[in-house]
């Protein structure tokens, strides 16, 4: 992390303390938290803690009970703190975001993983459909967003695509504008061949 952001990059991190987290957990947080602000890098840092909370806690209120054990260390030391959730549950299980949200003061940011096949609407509907209800809330809160994760990997929720297929998708999210702070690509498959691959324009 130090180099990176010795490098001028930001740094977005992501811990997974035991659940409920200890004691112990939230001091060893508080110290780092403490420690980034320091150095003078607390601007350049993004942190979260259980990314795909929804993946990991029986209900949304043990997730934001939880979550506000650790935002006070972050808010003090000047860290961006906030959720990041995988889109699929809201999408196809009937979540509701709002449920899942700490208060408007208690996150700077929400972070967003979305794969191509997780909105039921169609393979590669258009992402920005697909995560409007994440966005809008971040922006209706004065509030900025990015994705954590996205991709078009097979192996996830799609079994196929062509190369023009993957590509719109990614493509798309270049109409996010101004209020999206990061993106990160995961997951692509590996190569299936000896093959050089094709580029992506």
């Amino acid at each position: 992390m130090l180099t990176a952001l010795k490098a001028g990059q930001q740094v977005i991190t992501s811990y997974k303390p035991s659940m409920p987290g200890t004691s112990a957990q939230v001091a060893a947080f508080t110290s780092w938290c403490e420690s980034v602000a320091s150095a003078g890098y607390a601007g350049e840092v993004w942190a979260t803690v259980w990314h795909e909370p929804e993946n990991n806690f029986a209900t949304a209120a043990d997730y934001v009970a939880e979550y506000m054990q650790f935002q006070p260390a972050a808010a003090a030391s000047g860290i961006k703190f906030g959720p990041i959730f995988t889109t699929y549950p809201f999408l196809r299980k009937g979540f509701v975001l709002a449920n899942w949200m700490p208060a408007d003061d208690d996150f700077s940011y929400i972070g967003i993983d979305h794969y191509a096949g997780a909105d039921p609407a169609g393979t590669f509907t258009n992402p920005l459909q697909s995560i409007s209800q994440f966005t809008s809330y971040a922006k209706s809160r004065g509030k900025v967003f990015g994705i954590a994760e996205t991709g078009v990997a097979p192996d996830l929720y799609t079994t196929a695509q062509t190369q023009a297929e993957a590509a719109a998708f990614i493509e798309d999210y270049e109409s996010l504008g101004s209020s999206v702070r990061f993106m990160l690509m995961f997951n692509d498959p590996p190569p299936t061949s000896t093959s050089p691959p094709t580029a992506v324009p």
